[in-house]
């Protein structure tokens, strides 16, 4: 899937700055580095520099270095292979981000999906803006999502056996969600409604399945910690920014010091019109977006549903599922209904914890809740009739198609884009229906599934 999306991001030609192509392919260049800044501290550590400060007001101990350390490591790859380090560094990063594939895939088998809905919601995934763009623009948000989904997936087993975790499954979920923070710190806002599946008599896990748990937390983030404390402190940019409204660099206060500060002094009236703009930013209906491809993948990329697009059906299907209470679905429904519980507790945190106004865009929170709203909608809009299934996968297809791959050329300062590049074209051409061959075959699955064409 990473070839299929790499060609269509260079299947117009660029200059000489292939990791900076995402932003520029999509979006006119409107983005900041973010996704170069691994890169950046690969290459200084790699060449012996010091990496202080990592670039412009930026630190090095401002984000967490999993995917810095995944380049280091191929490095030495990329004089051998003859690759430019920004090509380099752009496929390894989407490497990375696309193993959101394994994350679905886990989560669905968690699930008990049976092989033929985990194509359909593979498909949906695969064919929209948010995993294609994030895919491409390598900055470790989808890396660091699928590593805590793992998690989830993981803790969801014993939650649907209906007891606790043993010590393994908490070992393997701690290790998760540690490299899922050292990956990047966004996914902060799910990992908290992941742990609260636990907190039930049945669930809870026993002493010794704690202490291992906190124990791998620590050996894993112990490190990064004290690089961000001892090496380059105080890296609190972002806690500060994001909780407490201060985008400052040189303020001097400690992140609790400027969050008790900044709600002392919004006073309760802003700080009822801050959460209450976090919950409409959520939806966004921006006046200023016409409805050209430009505007809907700008819409697609900020606002959570309507990033979710035709898979907000998927809510419908629920409620009436709730409603009916079709026996055949008995399972199905409280399964799902685990997941979207920890979505909403998830949602409420980041609503919550936010100083805003309206600082809930997609792209300011954690992409593991993502990973699940996706997953579980897709999840129930598979059991639709197979006919209405398809034409809402194939009206996604076509939508997601017109809106980011059929594009205007763009150009900036230094990079001048013109289309096509033929070669890989036909690179996307044969990698999109290699994916379509292999979702087809899993479509072929015959292990029954519920279907709202015949419930019970």
């Amino acid at each position: 899937m990473g070839l299929g999306y790499l060609s269509v991001l260079y299947g117009i030609n660029t200059g000489d700055q292939p990791d900076q192509l995402a932003q520029l392919r999509f979006f006119d260049g409107t983005f900041p580095p973010d996704n170069v800044l691994p890169k950046i501290l690969a290459d200084r550590l790699y060449s012996g520099d010091d990496p202080r400060p990592l670039l412009g007001d930026w630190q090095s101990s401002d984000r967490p270095p999993l995917q810095a350390g995944i380049f280091l490591l191929q490095r030495p790859l990329a004089q051998l292979t003859g690759l430019r380090g920004g090509l380099h560094y752009q496929i390894i990063g989407t490497i990375a981000q696309c193993s959101w594939i394994a994350a679905v895939w886990a989560l669905c088998r968690t699930i008990k999906l049976a092989v033929r809905p985990i194509a359909i919601i593979l498909a949906f995934c695969i064919f929209s803006g948010f995993f294609f763009f994030h895919s491409l623009f390598v900055w470790p948000k989808l890396l660091a999502a699928a590593l805590v989904v793992f998690a989830c997936a993981v803790l969801l087993t014993a939650v649907y056996a209906d007891r606790p975790p043993t010590t393994i499954e908490v070992g393997l979920a701690a290790g998760a969600m540690a490299l899922g923070m050292l990956a990047h710190g966004g996914v902060v806002f799910t990992v908290p409604a992941i742990a609260l599946l636990l907190v039930r008599p049945r669930t809870f896990p026993a002493i010794r399945q704690i202490v291992v748990g906190f124990a791998v937390l620590l050996v894993l983030l112990a490190p990064w910690s004290a690089y961000q404390k001892l090496y380059e402190p105080p890296a609190n940019r972002l806690v500060k920014w994001h909780l407490a409204g201060v985008i400052d660099t040189t303020d001097k206060r400690s992140a609790s010091e400027a969050i008790i500060d900044a709600y002392r002094s919004a006073g309760l009236a802003q700080i009822l019109h801050n959460k209450w703009t976090n919950v409409t930013e959520l939806v966004g209906n921006p006046p200023d977006q016409s409805n050209t491809n430009y505007g809907r993948r700008s819409r697609e990329y900020f606002y959570v549903f309507r990033g979710l697009g035709i898979l907000n059906l998927g809510w419908l299907v629920y409620l009436w599922l709730l409603i009916k209470r079709p026996a055949t679905f008995k399972d199905f429904t409280r399964r799902i209904g685990v997941i979207l519980g920890v979505i909403l507790v998830s949602i409420l945190f980041w609503i919550g914890i936010m100083f805003g106004p309206a600082a809930t865009t997609i792209h300011l929170g954690s992409y593991a809740t993502m990973i699940l709203l996706f997953t579980a909608l897709a999840a129930l809009v598979t059991p639709l009739p197979r006919l209405l299934c398809y034409a809402l996968l194939s009206f996604q297809i076509v939508r997601f198609i017109l809106d980011w791959v059929v594009l205007t050329a763009v150009s900036s300062d230094t990079i001048v884009m013109v289309a096509p590049n033929t070669w890989l074209f036909g690179v996307a051409v044969v990698s999109t229906i290699a994916t379509i061959f292999l979702l087809y075959r899993l479509f072929q699955e015959s292990l029954p599934h519920p279907s709202l064409a015949h419930p019970s």
